[in-house]
């Protein structure tokens, strides 16, 4: 695998592509920096040159991920159910780290150097969110939006919807997780026998009712089928 860049200001690009084709083909132990610059056909140089070394590009890495999930969110947009908003956002996190298992584990901290996860912020404070959105930041903006139209539109229960959007990434984040390590079997059915089971309770217990729920899940499925995001 080579990527050559074509012009020196295409390098930096070409070496986080590079990182993560060697990272999807052969996992993190591949993220070193002779693997990363000879797949560009430069040498170590070009990565302290770009970045200042491997733990500033891995995080432009893991950028590069949110980033691309951000893009999918954004392709599908919202709609004026916001509880099929919640559920797209759900199914495509699964998909997406079905798709970028090791991309999805250093975009969550949970692969990489301990350096390279963004700092943390108290995501139930307003205040703590930055003016400025990074692309790490788009789930939980979406997930915020979402459960605040859902409240208002009187399908869930009166409540803070930072703490409801807290719920929904709790769930997904403990779902991929459990998933990654094995204990729900074949990826294929996690979605159907897990992920979306445990989506209907959720929405049930804050206040939805059992018959839009699965009118909500219609058309996400609808509008899911027009917009299939392979990684």
């Amino acid at each position: 695998m080579t990527i050559r860049p074509t012009a020196t200001w295409e390098m930096p690009r070409a070496l986080v592509e590079a990182a993560i084709t060697l990272l999807t083909e052969h996992g993190p132990s591949a993220l070193q920096s002779k693997r990363v610059a000879a797949a560009c056909g430069a040498s170590t140089m070009v990565i302290y040159t770009h970045f200042g070394g491997m733990k500033q590009l891995i995080a432009a890495v893991a950028a590069e991920g949110h980033r691309r999930f951000a893009e999918q969110l954004h392709t599908i947009g919202v709609s004026d159910d916001p509880v099929a908003d919640l559920m797209i956002a759900g199914r495509l996190r699964y998909r997406f780290a079905a798709a970028n298992p090791h991309l999805q584990d250093l975009m969550a901290g949970i692969a990489g150097p301990p350096e390279t996860v963004p700092p943390v912020r108290n995501w139930l404070d307003p205040d703590a969110d930055p003016e400025v959105p990074e692309p790490q930041d788009a789930t939980w903006l979406h997930l915020v939006d979402a459960a605040t139209r859902a409240i208002d539109a009187g399908r869930f229960r009166p409540a803070d919807p930072r703490g409801v959007a807290a719920e929904f990434w709790s769930s997904q984040r403990g779902f991929l997780q459990l998933l990654r390590a094995g204990h729900f079997g074949p990826a294929e059915h996690a979605e159907q026998s897990v992920l979306i089971p445990m989506g209907f309770h959720l929405l049930l217990g804050l206040g939805d009712t059992l018959e839009r729920i699965e009118e909500s899940r219609r058309r996400s499925d609808e509008r899911l089928g027009e917009h299939i995001p392979t990684d």
